[in-house]
C-alpha cells in the first residue's frame, strides 16, 4: 500500500521499521536546533529528506519526509495551523494561490504541512513569499492530452485540465482553520518528469513538475499506484498530500515593537 513514504522511496510496513529510519536519519543528518526542540535533516539525495523530531527533553516524537523539487510557486501566508494531534515541531501554513499586491487573497487558498516548521517561529503574517511544494500522491489518473481527459470525465460537471480543490479545507471554518489538513485535488500538466532512485533504498519512485492553477507543483509517486507511466504533456489528476518549504527570505516579526506591545497591554 502507498504511503508518504513510499512515494520517495521508503519502506515503512512496521513500527520497528520507523524505528530504523529514524536511527539512520540521528546517525547521518545534520541537527537544527530550535526553541522547542531539535530536526534531524537526513538529505539522502535526489531531492529525498527525512525530517526526525526531538524534543527538549531528547525524546524522539515524530519524523516527516519530504522531497526537494523543482517548483517555485508564490504564496501569501495568512496563518500558521496548529492541530490537536501535531506534535510540538509539526504545523502547517494557510496560504493563498497566486496572490496579487495590494489585494488580500489570491486564486484559491489552501494548506501545506512544513517538515521544519518551528524554523519559521518568528515570520510575520501575512506576507507574499516564493514556496517550493511537493505533493505526495494518494491516488493518481494520467491522460495523453486535454480530449483524452475531458472524455474521461462522464459527469455534467467538468473538471478543467488545470484546476485545483483545497479538499483539506472542507472540514475547517473560518474561525478555526486549525483543522485544516494539507490535501489538495488537483489537475494538471506535466512540464517535466523522470524516475528517480532513493540511494538508501534502491527504490524507484517518480518525480514530475506539474503546472496546475495557482502555479507549479512537484509531485512525488509510489509506481505501485499508477497505471503505465508520467510523460511530459500528459495531463494527471490525483489527490496529493502537500509537504513544502519557503525559498529565500522572508520576513520576521520586529522583536522590539512585539516588547512595546506586551508592555501597553500592562
Amino acid at each position: 500500500m502507498a504511503s508518504h513514504f513510499s512515494s520517495i522511496g521508503l519502506n515503512i510496513i512496521k513500527k520497528e521499521d520507523f524505528s530504523n529510519y529514524f536511527n539512520e536519519a540521528y546517525e547521518n543528518g545534520e541537527e537544527i536546533s530550535t526553541e522547542l526542540g531539535t530536526y534531524i535533516k537526513w538529505s539522502i539525495g535526489n531531492g529525498v529528506e527525512l525530517w526526525g523530531q526531538i524534543d527538549k527533553n531528547n525524546r524522539a516524537i515524530g519524523m516527516n519526509p519530504h522531497f526537494t523539487g523543482k517548483s517555485k510557486m508564490r504564496v501569501r501566508i495568512t496563518d500558521k495551523i496548529k492541530r490537536e494531534d501535531d506534535t510540538v515541531l509539526d504545523g502547517a501554513f494557510y496560504c493563498w494561490a497566486d496572490p496579487q499586491e495590494g489585494e488580500s487573497q489570491g486564486a484559491y487558498p489552501f494548506v501545506f504541512d512544513l517538515p521544519d516548521m518551528e524554523i519559521y517561529r518568528e515570520i510575520n503574517t501575512p506576507q507574499i513569499v516564493n514556496a517550493q511544494i511537493t505533493g505526495f500522491a494518494h491516488k493518481i489518473s494520467v491522460y495523453k492530452d486535454d480530449e483524452e481527459f475531458s472524455n474521461s470525465q462522464e459527469k455534467e460537471f467538468k473538471l478543467a485540465p488545470e484546476a485545483f480543490i483545497p479538499v483539506g479545507l472542507f472540514n475547517s471554518t473560518e474561525k478555526d482553520r486549525n483543522s485544516s489538513q494539507a490535501m489538495a485535488m488537483f489537475t494538471g500538466h506535466v512540464v517535466d518528469r523522470c524516475k528517480l532512485r532513493n540511494f538508501y533504498t534502491d527504490i524507484e519512485f517518480i518525480w514530475a513538475k506539474v503546472s496546475t492553477l495557482g502555479g507549479e507543483f512537484d509531485i512525488v509517486v509510489d509506481p505501485e499506484i499508477l497505471e503505465g507511466d508520467i510523460c511530459v504533456n500528459d495531463v494527471v489528476e490525483g489527490t496529493f498530500w502537500l509537504s513544502g518549504r519557503i525559498i529565500g527570505e522572508y520576513n520576521k516579526k520586529d522583536k522590539k515593537r512585539s516588547l512595546l506591545n506586551i508592555f501597553r497591554k500592562k
